[in-house]
């Protein structure tokens, strides 16, 4: 069983009480009128902040609050909201106004002697996270019920001492905050260089000295002069994979691990684990895969690619979800990538899989996908330029990211501490 830290640790005059004495649970549901009240549901609180956050789904709910009736939680800005489901996504949101939560939220009332951001604070460290997580039941839709909640223990020092804590945190997390902010802002300019990179450079080529010519396809402007408005399936060969095969049809039939969609990744194959279906020698000799293949998505996030360039289990082939390319003579399968990577990003695809219900790239899509070719060896000097800038590109976004990543880990890190006891009072009044 786990041991939460402010079991085995805090100063002298701290108390520990289990949360349903700290904060007793509201369950005040019904339908009521969401013409007075915001509706407030999982997807609108921020992991691990407590931010909120809108969603399309809120903004419609909201819009027709005057013909729709939800069945909810009423909760005040007294109030605490803990989230039940998933609690490893750590929704913890402090309402400032009264509204409707989904009843996926638990509903806390702190008592008076329970300053509510210190209680938010205490509900959001990784350890209390973890213990309510742990206790979760159901496979796809994993939940902790109040009955365990509750009878978890928090710390709770004077209430003067509480509300040092607090001014001591937010001030510390917002400076936090803000340095994540801006380092997310640097992410999204430095993705934005990036498409803008390859935009260009499938588009325009390298010599700026170039002259162009009107390629007739909106989403590509003008092109080089000497580029070719052509299909696909001209340069490339376009394979698609095999349909799922959970049984043997026969004796001559043997498991074989395969690669889906949800492998493909525009940055590469990614994979814990590969999964088995059953095929023919005919079907694996047809679908084996070998590095410098160009995997396409047919379904799911249409369009997305990626060269395999890792080693794969023997035999490993790939479900029909998914295209296996290869250039003829006058195709380069690096360029292809790139060139679908600025399609995908203009919305082209999207638009050519009619993606708003539920879109299919198929193999006749794909073979007779308009694009402009350069000659084969400018595809290859192109996809050059394109791997060594985006590589530099890709390296301070890594670097970006892991300090993103340490940054929350401190800002955790002092929270437990804080509620813990571990930094003087002195300290965090100074």
């Amino acid at each position: 069983m786990r041991t939460l830290p402010w079991e085995n640790y805090s100063p002298n005059n701290w108390e520990n009480w289990r949360l349903k004495f700290a904060a007793p649970l509201t369950t005040d549901r019904g339908n009521q009128d969401l013409q007075q009240l915001e509706y407030l549901g999982m997807e609108n609180v921020e992991s691990w902040t407590g931010k909120l956050v809108r969603s399309e789904l809120n903004d419609e709910l909201n819009e027709e609050k005057d013909t729709l009736q939800i069945t909810g939680i009423a909760f005040d800005s007294y109030h605490v909201l803990f989230g039940k489901l998933r609690p490893y996504l750590a929704k913890v949101f402090l309402p400032n106004s009264s509204g409707i939560c989904s009843t996926e939220f638990l509903v806390l009332e702190p008592i008076k002697s329970i300053n509510r951001k210190y209680l938010f604070y205490v509900l959001l460290t990784k350890e209390f996270i973890a213990t309510v997580n742990a206790s979760t039941f159901g496979s796809k839709m994993p939940r902790a019920n109040w009955d365990f909640i509750g009878s978890q223990s928090v710390p709770v020092p004077p209430i003067s001492e509480q509300n040092k804590i607090v001014n001591y945190l937010d001030r510390e997390t917002t400076q936090i905050d803000n340095l994540i902010a801006a380092k997310e802002q640097m992410l999204t300019l430095l993705e934005e260089k990036r498409e803008a990179l390859i935009s260009h450079a499938v588009t325009r080529g390298l010599d700026p000295n170039v002259a162009f010519k009107r390629s007739g396809l909106d989403w590509l402007g003008d092109i080089p002069k000497h580029w070719n408005i052509q299909k696909v399936k001209h340069s490339f060969e376009i394979v698609l994979g095999k349909m799922l095969e959970p049984t043997q049809r026969t004796n001559n039939d043997i498991e074989v691990p395969y690669l889906k969609a949800l492998h493909i990744h525009w940055d590469g194959v990614i994979f814990q684990y590969l999964l088995n279906m059953w095929a023919n020698q005919t079907e694996i000799r047809h679908l084996k895969l070998k590095q410098g293949d160009l995997l396409v998505c047919e379904g799911g996030e249409v369009g997305r690619a990626t060269i395999l360039n890792i080693e794969l289990p023997p035999n490993t082939i790939i479900q029909n979800s998914l295209h296996r390319v290869r250039s003829k003579e006058s195709g380069e399968n690096r360029f292809l990538r790139y060139l679908l990577r600025h399609a995908s990003t203009k919305g082209v695809i999207d638009v050519l899989c009619n993606r708003a219900t539920i879109g299919h790239f198929t193999v006749e899509k794909f073979r007779e996908f308009l694009f402009a070719l350069p000659p084969k060896n400018e595809q290859i000097l192109i996809a050059d330029y394109l791997d060594y800038e985006t590589s530099k590109i890709d390296e301070l976004l890594s670097a970006i990211k892991e300090s993103i990543a340490l940054l929350k880990e401190r800002r955790s890190a002092l929270i437990t501490a804080a509620v813990t006891g571990q930094i003087a009072l002195e300290e965090m009044t100074s």
